[in-house]
């Protein structure tokens, strides 16, 4: 069994994740590692996508007690109440691929169905408050955060952003200590082979080493931007019922075509009151991230 420490949870898995940080005495605070949030349970069995009666090569069916998911190239995944996962493999025991779903889809269902609101985007810690980036995939949020680490700010999660309110505030759990951006984005911030972990051919994406920089614990959530493709850099306030639709449009379950629940929506809306939200323009020029970064750093410490 490994044990590991991520959004604020401890994971107990029989699958080895490599990416997600040991759960060590200094973190756990010296719970015990017999106590676990969440077991995660590989079963070897290749899965039977048929008994699901559905045609399609993906399929999700969440909700805040039960989910499940499936990618018929890859594996099956059942979720429980926010502590159980059981997966099994399809006819290609493609571990890589299973273990890049945990890391991304998994553990932020996991979150929805732990009642934590899970924005998908990325967090840097500037000083020590943290500046989140929401967007859709591919519109450029790991880029953006990639962008700000190479200023030397720190990292403290990609793809998924956790928000707990806790002593008046929000604040955001640590995840794991990788980026994964596009190789033309790792060569234009030159990030070369020797940051480099892993590589994703069949989404031209790689993964670089953040430990470096990396964050182990929570840190107070400023504000939040929610990026946009468009001609030039440019930062705009953003009212309140957009940021509302920005939370909700890029959130889960809405990125998997489920509904809301109510007390995700009042989540929502209760966090936009809260925080100030910004709608940040990016160009689709790659030469411009360094501008990107140095324009939202220089709004960030001003606001």
């Amino acid at each position: 069994m490994h044990h590991y420490w991520v959004y604020g949870l401890v994971i107990h898995s029989n699958l080895e994740i490599p990416a997600l940080p040991s759960l060590l005495p200094s973190l756990s605070g010296g719970m015990l590692l017999s106590k676990a949030d969440v077991y995660i349970n590989f079963d070897p069995t290749v899965a039977d996508f048929d008994r699901y009666n559905c045609p399609h090569l993906i399929y999700a069916d969440l909700n805040e007690k039960e989910g499940t998911l499936f990618d018929r190239r890859y594996g099956l995944f059942i979720l429980k109440e926010g502590r159980e996962v059981l997966i099994q493999p399809s006819e290609a025991q493609d571990l890589n691929q299973i273990r890049l779903y945990i890391l991304g889809t998994i553990l932020t269902v996991l979150l929805y169905q732990r009642g934590i609101l899970a924005l998908h985007g990325s967090a840097m810690a500037i000083g020590d408050q943290v500046v989140g980036v929401i967007a859709p995939s591919g519109t450029g949020k790991s880029s953006t955060a990639a962008a700000l680490y190479k200023r030397g700010h720190r990292l403290l999660s990609d793809d998924a952003v956790p928000i707990v309110f806790k002593e008046g505030g929000y604040w955001v759990y640590p995840g794991y200590p990788r980026l994964k951006i596009s190789e033309p984005v790792a060569a234009c911030l030159d990030y070369g082979e020797t940051h480099i972990i892993e590589k994703h051919p069949e989404c031209g994406e790689v993964s670089f080493d953040a430990r470096h920089q990396f964050i182990e614990t929570p840190l107070p959530l400023k504000q939040i931007y929610v990026l946009e493709a468009g001609e030039a850099l440019d930062i705009q306030p953003c009212a309140q019922i957009d940021a509302v639709f920005g939370m909700m449009k890029n959130s889960l379950p809405t990125m998997w075509l489920q509904q809301h629940s109510p007390a995700q929506f009042k989540q929502c809306t209760d966090f936009a009151k809260s925080l100030p939200f910004y709608r940040m323009i990016r160009s689709q020029n790659l030469e411009d991230l360094p501008k990107l970064a140095t324009m939202l750093e220089s709004h960030f410490l001003n606001s």
